[in-house]
C-alpha cells in the first residue's frame, strides 16, 4: 500500500508537524477474542495472501489528492513503487512539478520556488528516518510482519464505527505505533505512526485506510487519509487507477538533476519519468508548456 504517502504526504506531514505528542485513542477494556497471530494472519488472507503479495514487485498509483484546507483543489498525482523499499511520488501543482524520491537509501526533494524555477534537496535525517520505516508496497500490517516485527494486542477500539483490535508495533529500532484492524473485515482502517518533527518534537502521524478494493487478486484501500498536527488538518490520497507489476526502470529513483539551458531556461531530467509503457492504467500528469525555440540571429548588415 504506501508510504503513500502513504509516503509523501505522510512524511511531509510527519517532520513539520509542531504538535506536541498526541496520545491514541483509549482501547476498550474488555479482552481481546484473538491473539495478535491470529490477526495478522486473518488480515493476510483478506488482503489476498502471502504469497500473492510477495509477487507484486512494482505497484504504481495514479489519481489526485484532496486537502481539507483547501477541499476544491485536486492535484494530479502518481506514485510508483518497486521492492524492496524505493518510491518515486510525482505531483502537479500550478507552479510546476513536486518531485520525492526515495532509493533505499537516500532521498531526493524537488519542488519550485517562487519563481517557478525547480530546486533539489537531500531528505532532511528526519525525513530519512521516516522513510526508512515506511511500508512500500504491503501495507503496514503485512510489511511490519515480514520484518519481525513485535506486536501485542492493546484491546478493543472504534474507528469510524467499526469495532477494532488495536495492536501495539515495535521495531528492532525502537520506533512503533499502533494499528487498528477492523474486528469484522480484519482490514487495516487506522495506523498510527511516532514520529519527530522538524523541530526535534515528539508527534503523532495518523493514517487512515478506507474504500478497499480488489486489483487481480489484491486488496488495497483507494482512500488514504494522513492527519498530523494539533489543527488535525488532512490530506487524502484518492486513488483512481493501479498497475501491478508495471516495468519500472531503476534509474526512475535515481536523484533528479537540473540541467542549465540557454537563454537561462531549464530542463529537468528525472532520469526515469513512467511512461505509458511502465504504467498502462496511470493517468499521465499534465506536462510543463516548453519554452519558444530560439530564433536565429538576424543577418549583419
Amino acid at each position: 500500500m504506501t508510504r503513500i504517502f502513504a509516503w509523501l504526504l505522510a512524511t511531509s506531514l510527519a517532520v513539520t508537524a509542531q504538535a506536541q505528542v498526541q496520545a491514541p485513542a483509549a482501547a476498550q477494556a474488555q479482552p481481546p477474542k484473538l491473539t495478535a497471530a491470529e490477526i495478522i494472519a486473518r488480515n493476510a488472507k483478506v488482503r489476498g495472501g502471502n504469497d500473492a503479495w510477495k509477487k507484486a514487485e512494482t505497484m504504481v498509483w495514479s489519481g489526485h489528492t484532496e486537502s481539507s484546507s483547501n477541499p476544491e483543489r485536486k492535484l494530479p498525482f502518481l506514485l510508483e513503487l518497486k521492492r524492496p523499499d524505493r518510491t518515486r511520488f510525482e505531483i502537479a501543482t500550478a507552479s510546476g512539478r513536486s518531485l520525492r524520491i526515495y532509493d533505499g537509501t537516500n532521498g531526493w526533494k524537488m519542488h519550485p520556488d517562487v519563481r517557478g524555477v525547480p530546486t533539489v534537496e537531500d531528505y532532511t535525517a528526519e525525513e530519512l528516518n521516516y522513510a526508512r520505516g515506511a511500508q512500500v508496497i504491503d501495507g503496514p500490517l503485512m510489511y511490519y510482519a515480514a520484518r519481525k516485527a513485535t506486536f501485542r494486542v492493546a484491546g478493543l477500539d472504534t474507528v469510524d464505527g467499526h469495532d477494532a483490535y488495536v495492536l501495539t508495533v515495535r521495531l528492532s529500532t525502537g520506533d512503533g505505533g499502533q494499528l487498528w484492524v477492523d474486528a469484522t473485515t480484519f482490514l487495516e482502517l487506522r495506523f498510527d505512526r511516532e514520529v519527530r518533527s522538524s523541530a526535534g518534537r515528539a508527534a503523532t502521524t495518523s493514517m487512515y485506510y478506507r474504500d478497499y478494493r480488489e486489483f487481480k487478486g489484491l486488496t488495497l484501500p483507494v482512500i488514504i487519509e494522513t492527519a498530523a498536527g494539533a489543527n488535525k488538518v488532512s490530506n487524502k490520497l484518492v486513488i483512481e487507477k493501479v498497475a501491478i507489476n508495471p516495468p519500472i526502470d531503476d534509474k526512475t529513483f535515481e536523484k533528479p538533476v537540473i540541467l542549465p539551458k540557454r537563454r537561462g531556461a531549464i530542463v529537468v531530467d528525472t532520469r526515469g519519468v513512467a511512461s505509458a509503457a511502465q504504467a498502462p492504467q496511470g493517468r499521465p500528469l499534465p506536462q510543463p508548456t516548453p519554452p519558444p525555440p530560439a530564433q536565429p540571429p538576424p543577418p549583419q548588415p
